[in-house]
């Protein structure tokens, strides 16, 4: 990904006698910086007329109140003056939003509008001192190529970007038992639970008649060791996850099944389809999906709110899959488990925002434009 750059630079050189005669002690000392920009209008960000506007944030990030009185907006490095804002007191750590809408309202007492919009495919843009020449936030070499449902900006927060944790063809650990005697353990990560012995194969994993619809769906056969043996297999996905200075924040469970599932991170129950209660060994699935619907793609869960499951280290991924009967003629299961996990090594950065908040605290920052977490293709 480019680097954009944004300067947050004091004033380039001295003011002159005649400007500090006119600036008061606050302007000089304030420290306001662009924090966030929106240069694709859409209808959830009307203007004070109703109608769909750019916008752009502007944050006092210094220690005490100050005016932005005599600052200039600008998205033309060759015309530093071309808006000029009005005395808006802006408080310590607070923001404020001026319109991009070209419309040249400078009233203090009504909502802003600059005299130009934003051009969505990325430009320039500044906040120049009131000397009319030094720069005191910027885009340096110009933001980004913008697009609907995200602003673009400045935060605290880490880049987040998608990481695969278990891959739809990584391998899996499976067992096929005949007996209760694992108890709850294979559901917990190494070394917790030893799964050394299990058979390990390409998933995902399955059986059907040749030329069947869901042969295509399958990695392994697994019909000589499942069967006829048991309606039920165990199923393990070991995982590393390293979280020195990264988090998850948000996570999504991909299931391919034909017919139930339970699935445990770490030993807590994730999500579940066709599973009777209580769950036992053997157990079967409650329904039968049909195959039309199984190849149509794999079931999706926002598993987030159990992301927290996961820990530094060893993860296991624990699926009990069940067939509708022991002597079913075809079944199959595959996973794949994708986090979105933030950096968080410190230190403000840019990137996109998947809910933009004009004049209020940033959040989590994006490499990327945001958008729904999209699976691997079979």
């Amino acid at each position: 990904m480019k680097t954009y750059k944004r300067r947050l630079s004091p004033l380039a050189a001295p003011l002159s006698l005649l400007a500090i005669y006119f600036l008061n002690a606050s302007n000089l000392l304030a420290d306001f910086s662009i924090t966030e920009i929106k240069a694709v209008a859409e209808l959830t960000g009307l203007d004070d007329d109703g109608e769909p506007s750019d916008w752009i944030e502007i944050t006092n990030t210094g220690d005490s109140a100050a005016s932005i009185e005599g600052y200039y907006l600008t998205n033309n490095s060759n015309d530093l003056t071309r808006w000029q804002l009005p005395d808006v007191k802006i408080s310590a750590g607070r923001s404020i939003v001026i319109f991009a809408s070209a419309k040249d309202r400078q009233d203090p007492d009504s909502p802003l509008h600059a005299s130009f919009t934003l051009d969505r495919k990325g430009d320039y843009l500044g906040l120049i001192a009131p000397d009319g020449k030094s720069v005191v936030s910027d885009f340096a070499e110009g933001y980004p190529e913008q697009y609907p449902g995200s602003s673009y900006g400045y935060g605290t927060s880490g880049l987040v970007n998608r990481q695969v944790l278990v891959a739809k063809d990584a391998a899996v650990n499976y067992f096929i038992p005949t007996d209760d005697s694992l108890g709850e353990g294979w559901k917990e990560p190494a070394p917790k639970f030893d799964d050394s012995e299990w058979t390990t194969v390409a998933h995902p994993v399955g059986f059907e008649s040749r030329g069947g619809t869901l042969e295509p769906l399958i990695a392994t056969d697994i019909s000589g060791n499942m069967k006829g043996v048991n309606s039920s297999g165990y199923f393990r996905f070991p995982f590393v996850f390293d979280d020195v200075d990264r988090r998850i924040v948000s996570a999504q469970l991909a299931v391919t099944i034909d017919d139930g599932y339970v699935a445990y991170l770490n030993g807590q129950e994730l999500a579940s389809i066709n599973v009777p209660s209580p769950v036992v060994f053997d157990s079967r699935a409650t329904a039968s999906r049909l195959d039309s619907l199984v190849i149509r793609g794999p079931e999706t869960e926002d598993i987030s709110s159990k992301a927290g499951s996961i820990v530094g280290g060893n993860n296991v991924l624990a699926v009990q899959a069940m067939n509708r009967s022991t002597s079913g003629s075809d079944f199959v299961v595959g996973v794949e488990l994708i986090a979105e996990v933030q950096d968080t090594s410190g230190g403000a950065q840019f990137g996109f925002f998947k809910d933009p908040s004009p004049g209020t605290p940033n959040g989590i920052i994006y490499s990327q434009p945001p958008a729904e977490v999209v699976f691997s293709a079979e």
